[in-house]
């Protein structure tokens, strides 16, 4: 048996339900014919996404493709139409990050509805690795970029991203379609070398494998030693962030310096990434640094998305202004259309049935009429003392603690729907819903809720 087909032989579980992400690409169709060799053996046929980021003239023919795959195979095709350009623009990104970004929500979207948690496939091989971590080294990376891409990613939604082809270069995935005729579509922009990620693949690393022809290899495996080692980093990190004093509040975190001061330099920056409400780059962290060492309170240090960090009387403190908002709150019935004053946010609902459901739409929820106070729904700003059920728990969360779990800043915070139904919240739009009223196979009506943000 090939030895790409062994590693997805070895790294599928049959049991549970299986989503591809297909580009189109010569990686993505071959990992897809891959693994329906073994379409017998799942419990549930795999299915296939594909992301349309509406960046080039050729999206349309991908799409097509993707649905004649769809169609060879006799699996389900799920196609997402991306507004990367939009996306990108609104939240200062680079339409990598902005892509990336954007997948990764919507797969998130896609699959925290789904009955049953599983598996996604990616087909990153072994150059994809060395490519990342050569590209990480070179704009300045720390230990933990350095680990290159993750075999395994977990979503909020409980399903795992998956790299099964992580182990397998490009010469075997060539060899395989050449042995196996597949036919696969070609991306232009892949040889665009203004593209950093371009560059690096098609200047650089033919330089690498020619100065040594196992680099490839050699790289894996330093990623490999890299992952284990951070592993226990990370648990050295845990212990030390037990032991640390820290309050948080909606916009400030404050830290007692006298619990972190006695540890080495490295632990110290590792505990400040992980605390700070923005990335921390090597140069902030010097200057936090050095802000901790001198004696006395001296000026703020700009860290970006409006934060700032200090010392105030032996304790680091990050800040950051409250934003203005205006509260309101508004009752709400079935056929209802919302529009959230001072914002760009419109609530709809509506009444459906069981066969009218499509969890793959985001920013959406369904509730089971017959659960709800029909007389009494109605939305609001958020407020401090918010508390919710969640699916899997006992009592109540904070609302504000989820935010923090979730990483939404204050901005995005100020922005949430608080939605509920008599005294209960029902909703905390867009990201979460509650316990309550939760659609059944027996549910007769439903209430579907829309959250627009024009």
């Amino acid at each position: 048996m090939n030895r790409a087909v062994q590693e997805v032989l070895h790294s599928t579980d049959f049991t549970v339900p299986l989503i591809l992400a297909v580009s189109g690409g010569k990686d993505s169709v071959s990992l897809l014919n891959m693994v329906m060799k073994f379409f017998q053996k799942f419990k549930s046929p795999p299915e296939i996404v594909h992301f349309n980021h509406g960046l080039r003239e050729e999206s349309k023919k991908e799409e097509d493709f993707i649905i004649s795959l769809g169609k060879k195979y006799k699996v389900k095709v799920k196609i997402f139409k991306l507004n990367t350009i939009e996306f990108k623009e609104q939240n200062n990104l680079s339409i990598e990050e902005a892509a990336r970004w954007l997948r990764y929500r919507t797969l998130f979207e896609y699959t925290k509805n789904k009955k049953n948690k599983g598996n996604i496939y990616t087909g990153h091989t072994a150059e994809d690795q060395a490519e990342t971590l050569l590209f990480r080294i070179l704009t300045g990376s720390g230990r933990r970029g350095l680990t290159g891409i993750r075999d395994i990613l977990p979503l909020d939604s409980g399903w795992k991203v998956m790299r099964p082809l992580l182990d397998i270069s490009s010469d075997e995935i060539r060899e395989y379609v050449e042995n196996n005729s597949i036919k696969y579509l070609t991306d232009k922009s892949n040889f665009d070398i203004a593209i950093p990620r371009n560059f690096i693949r098609h200047k650089i690393m033919p330089l690498v494998k020619r100065l040594n022809p196992s680099a490839v290899r050699n790289i894996k495996k330093l990623t490999d030693i890299l992952k284990a080692e951070e592993n226990f980093l990370k648990r050295e990190v845990k212990k030390r962030f037990e032991e640390i004093k820290i309050k948080r509040e909606d916009d400030k975190i404050y830290i007692e310096l006298n619990s972190i001061i006695s540890y080495n330099k490295w632990i110290i920056r590792r505990l400040l990434r992980d605390i700070s409400p923005v990335d921390l780059d090597y140069n902030r962290i010097n200057l936090i640094e050095e802000l901790i060492d001198k004696e006395g309170t001296l000026r703020y240090i700009e860290l970006g998305n409006g934060w700032k960090v200090r010392k105030i009387y032996g304790q680091l403190v990050f800040e950051k202004e409250r934003p203005q908002f205006n509260e309101f709150f508004y009752k709400i019935s079935p056929g209802d259309k919302v529009n959230i004053s001072s914002t760009d946010i419109t609530l709809k609902t509506t009444a459906v049935g069981l066969n009218d459901i499509d969890y793959s739409l985001s920013n959406t929820e369904y509730f089971d009429m017959a659960a709800l106070d029909l007389n009494n729904i109605w939305v609001r700003t958020r407020k401090v003392a918010d508390r919710m059920s969640l699916f899997g728990m006992e009592g109540t969360k904070k609302i504000k603690d989820l935010c923090i779990d979730l990483k939404i800043n204050l901005r995005e915070r100020n922005r949430l729907l608080i939605i509920g139904s008599g005294d209960k919240i029902i909703w905390t739009a867009p990201y979460r819903r509650s316990a309550q009223a939760p659609v059944s196979s027996t549910t007769e009506r439903i209430l579907k809720i829309i959250y627009d943000r024009g």
